[in-house]
């Protein structure tokens, strides 16, 4: 009986510790030729990353969260502007937020809010989940999520760090003061500006850039001109229906790697096979404008896709650090729920 107790608590925390490692029973990447033609449309090919046994297991109790776009829609999150005394951040000043970008005139914005960071409380009973990279317009810019970022049931408000994505607007379009739309996830381009390198120049430039190929033009520079871009929705219609389709088939998906021509766009990993679904639909936004705006016939081996996760997937002594240079990773209560890397 002795020796089984021990043997328990010598194993528990094993797996309690070995959760997020490219190995049986753990996390195994897909790469037969099967995937291969199932998860690979024009220029995008996707790897699904399947939660083994002993990774759901560790993650069993996370729970269910409601994600930011079903709790804006329904009315059970509130994000608002920040106001108060602007801090001098991100290449502004605390007489006036002030943006130059190459080749265009200086344009000048009242100071009497915060742009990197709004408000956001949920005023139900859910638990909801934020991404980095998550697109909301309104207020008096659209901004992009800066974090993953969990919001118990009825918060009170809770400071947002956030970036613009609409260098030319800072002023509200209508008398709500509100963040009540949204829109998706950003191109794995601009959320990575946003969420490793943390810069707000860096993230108008991709934004620019992105918009700028798409035919995507408007006064204020928004990336939500995406919308209006009728050659851009065609092509992201197609493939996001193609590749929620196959991902529906797939049994504990817990995210996947991406990648076109010679190049991996990035991966997303979750803690449990729900929370990737929750999320899935937007986050192949990213991955899909990536491809619509750089992307080119798929040509990179599988063993460079071992090799890349590999770098974060062989051992979690060390993961955190390569994670964090690559891109970053979202604890709650000590626990992983989200790895992002570009």
């Amino acid at each position: 009986m002795k020796r089984s107790i021990v043997f328990l608590l010598l194993v528990i925390p094993f797996i309690a510790f070995s959760q997020y490692l490219l190995e049986e029973g753990f996390i195994s990447l897909e790469t037969n030729d099967k995937v291969h033609n199932n998860f690979t449309f024009k220029n995008l090919r996707i790897y699904p990353l399947i939660g083994g046994e002993h990774f759901r297991e560790a993650h069993q109790d996370i729970g269910i969260y409601t994600n930011l776009e079903e709790a804006l829609k329904q009315n059970k999150v509130v994000i608002t502007e920040k106001g108060g005394e602007v801090q001098e951040r991100a290449g502004f000043n605390n007489d006036e937020l002030q943006v130059e970008e190459q080749g265009q005139s200086r344009q000048s914005f009242e100071a009497d809010g915060e742009v990197n960071e709004l408000y956001v409380e949920n005023v139900s009973q859910d638990t909801v989940y934020l991404m980095a990279g998550e697109v909301v317009k309104g207020g008096k810019q659209d901004r992009v999520l800066a974090s993953d970022m969990i919001l118990a049931p009825n918060s009170g408000k809770v400071e947002l760090p956030v970036f613009c994505v609409e260098h030319g607007r800072w002023s509200y379009k209508s008398s709500d003061a509100g963040f009540s739309e949204y829109f998706t996830v950003s191109s794995n381009s601009v959320r990575g500006k946003a969420v490793k390198e943390k810069n707000q120049y860096e993230v108008w430039d991709a934004v620019a850039e992105v918009t700028e190929k798409q035919g995507a033009v408007s006064g204020s520079g928004t990336y939500t001109a995406l919308e209006d871009a009728d050659d851009y929705k065609i092509a992201l219609e197609e493939y996001s229906e193609y590749f929620i389709n196959q991902l529906k088939q797939m049994d504990n998906c817990i995210g996947f790697v991406g990648v076109t021509g010679n190049r991996i766009i990035g991966c997303d990993i979750f803690a449990t096979p729900e929370l990737f679904e929750k999320q899935s639909n937007n986050l192949l936004d990213a991955y899909i404008t990536e491809a619509i705006a750089e992307g080119e016939k798929i040509k990179i081996k599988d063993k460079e896709i071992l090799s890349y996760l590999n770098e974060f997937l062989s051992d979690e002594s060390t993961q955190e650090d390569v994670v964090n240079s690559k891109g970053m990773q979202y604890k709650y209560r000590g626990r992983k729920l989200h790895l992002n890397t570009y």
